[in-house]
């Protein structure tokens, strides 16, 4: 899993670079399988293309596995952030990103993850895209 540093000032935020547009139809963020899954609540998710925001979604619960759904418009996007308002912990244990490129495939899966801040190198912002859903702390 992943997550910032004590807690952000600043909104903590946690992104991933889909490297080239993609139309982008359900993510699914997995919360942390340990513990802390009240770090989640409130949490926006947004799709961009470039620098523009094409839209933001409440999704933020305490649930273990949350999806988000964007079918009602077609977005190309190159970025999906998720945030919190305000000041917190962000902590992800896992994000799939679902769309088409060719055919469906998990557009986030290695691609090149950041966040606002870390809280040690375990946590890296490039762990919610690994692959690994348990988000079992190192």
């Amino acid at each position: 899993f992943t997550h910032t540093q004590m807690p952000s000032t600043d909104g903590p935020w946690w992104e991933v670079d889909l490297e080239f547009p993609s139309v982008t139809r359900t993510i699914t963020v997995y919360n942390r399988a340990n513990g802390n899954r009240e770090r989640l609540i409130g949490a926006l998710i947004s799709l961009h293309r470039g620098d523009e925001e094409l839209v933001e979604k409440e999704f933020g619960t305490s649930e273990a596995v949350m999806t988000v759904s964007f079918t009602e418009e077609v977005y190309l996007a190159t970025r999906v952030r998720i945030r919190l308002p305000g000041t917190g912990i962000l902590s992800l244990g896992e994000v799939e990103v679902m769309g088409y490129v060719i055919g469906l495939v998990n557009l986030a899966l290695h691609g090149n993850a950041r966040q606002s801040s870390t809280y040690h190198s375990s946590f890296a912002a490039s762990k919610a895209v690994d692959g690994d859903m348990g988000g079992e702390s190192p």
